[in-house]
């Protein structure tokens, strides 16, 4: 399992961040190998927060798009 905190989001977002490409390439085949991919909603929160404050629409609008490919598996 995997748990993506807010800098994790940012960072498969914002092309501008250091770790942009390793970050997007590590959450992609995460999610084509189906592994689960978990946050929580503070996180969701906070990571909204941060994109509409420091990115654009566009960027925010990814990510709220990308939340559909999140799959937590609760033990």
């Amino acid at each position: 399992m995997i748990f993506v905190d807010t800098w994790g989001f940012k960072a498969f977002i914002d092309r501008r961040e250091a770790k942009h490409f390793q970050v997007k390439q590590f959450l992609e085949n995460a999610w084509n190998q189906n592994d689960a991919v978990c946050t929580s909603d503070y996180v969701i929160d906070e990571t909204i927060t941060l994109i509409s404050y420091k990115l654009d629409f566009e960027k925010l609008e990814k990510f709220l798009n990308s939340l559909d490919a999140l799959y937590c598996q609760l033990a």
